[in-house]
């Protein structure tokens, strides 16, 4: 697991930092990644969400049935390195807690 912070070259311009981790999930590659970056509305935002492995270097994920969480929006805060690096560890902080919720997530869609 490790974090990339990168800022864009075009557009906004604006910080964004993600960290990702791959594992078996029911029997599926999965990939775990907490992303932060300033939202349409120009807050910071944190969120979480799963893509599955299907060849090497092409992740999907299925938009309303996979995980996807929001897990913190930064209101009133800029787009700096150092304020998306923040908030980004207050969730990676979080990793394991947020990954025991999406084998929670996974083990209730295989219920239905």
């Amino acid at each position: 697991m490790e974090t990339f912070i990168s800022r864009e070259r075009w557009g906004n311009k604006s910080w964004t930092a993600e960290t990702k981790e791959t594992f078996d999930l029911n029997g599926r590659t999965a990939r775990l990644s907490i992303t932060t970056s300033k939202n349409s509305s120009g807050d910071l935002s944190t969120y979480a969400s799963i893509g599955f492995v299907n060849q090497p270097g092409i992740v999907t994920f299925a938009i309303f049935s996979d995980y996807f969480k929001v897990l913190e929006i930064g209101k009133k805060v800029r787009c700096t390195d150092k304020n998306v690096e923040a908030q980004q560890a207050r969730a990676v902080a979080r990793w394991a807690e947020i990954k025991q919720d999406v084998f929670e997530f996974y083990a209730q869609k295989e219920l239905v």
